[in-house]
């Protein structure tokens, strides 16, 4: 028996902002999640389940919920209770998270399956690594995508929403159940966001310092610029002062780099001001 899977039309943000019901909006994130998570466990239970199923369950996730989710990352309803796509936000971070090691443990299960039986490591093929790659659900554009969705929350304006965001990223960068692959500049996250719990992801003075470093890395700068941007906008003062000493000390120590990489990283920083203008 073959089924046929979709994303109702209904999900997706609607144009007026006014119409949003963030409450509604929240658990439609959550439920939609819920669905991911139940059918692919009752996939992996079931042996009655057909490869074309198989596959089109996984590639809706990757193709269709995950777009929906980095698009509810752009919620940013406000209502007289404040900025209630807030939750939207948190929730989608929430859901993506879990997307991710769904894909992840898919495409870890399919290279098991797949990999050929050999004695020892040098008898495996050269190119079974490269192949598993070209196949993989989770792949470099789309750990860039969800990585980079994530971040931008972790420089915006609510401590909560930073924090929340930090939270996501290190659990993603150190889960000893489900390695996630194809995260550009892992190594640089890492000493960006080390593997100590507990660190204070809240605190503005802490948080932007050490996120700002990824202005340097073009995968991650404008999304990067464009978090600071709302938070230098902010109403906050503390928040103000925060993002914009963070800022001006990544300018400052650039002038101490050689004149093209200080070149090169300020044509940079300005072509993706000019962006968020845009």
């Amino acid at each position: 028996m073959s089924y046929q899977w979709s994303l109702p039309n209904d999900f997706h943000l609607q144009e007026n902002p006014d119409e949003r019901d963030a409450e509604a909006r929240v658990n439609a994130v959550k439920g939609l999640v819920s669905v991911c998570e139940t059918l692919t466990k009752a996939k992996e239970a079931s042996s009655i389940v057909s490869r074309e199923d198989d596959v089109t369950l996984y590639h809706l996730i990757k193709n269709e919920i995950v777009k929906s989710l980095l698009k509810a990352l752009d919620d940013y309803s406000v209502d007289n209770r404040g900025d209630v796509g807030s939750w939207v936000r948190e929730a989608a971070m929430d859901g993506l998270e879990k997307c991710t090691y769904i894909l992840c443990g898919k495409d870890s299960m399919d290279s098991i399956r797949n990999s050929p039986r050999v004695e020892s490591a040098l008898e495996l093929p050269s190119d079974s690594a490269e192949n598993n790659h070209k196949h993989s659900f989770f792949d470099a554009k789309l750990a860039t995508a969800v990585v980079g969705g994530i971040v931008k929350q972790a420089v915006e304006k609510m401590d909560k929403l930073r924090e929340a965001a930090a939270k996501v990223l290190h659990r993603i960068l150190y889960n000893e159940k489900i390695y996630v692959p194809h995260i550009p500049y892992r190594e640089k996250l890492e000493n960006i966001i080390p593997k100590k719990a507990d660190l204070k992801w809240g605190i503005p003075s802490f948080s932007y310092p050490r996120f700002v470093q990824l202005l340097q890395l073009d995968c991650y700068s404008r999304v990067v610029i464009s978090g600071l941007g709302i938070s230098i906008g902010g109403l906050q003062e503390s928040l103000r002062k925060a993002s914009i000493s963070a800022l001006l000390d990544y300018l400052q120590v650039a002038e101490t780099d050689i004149p093209e990489e200080r070149k090169s990283r300020e044509h940079l920083l300005c072509t993706d001001i000019l962006w968020v203008l845009q």
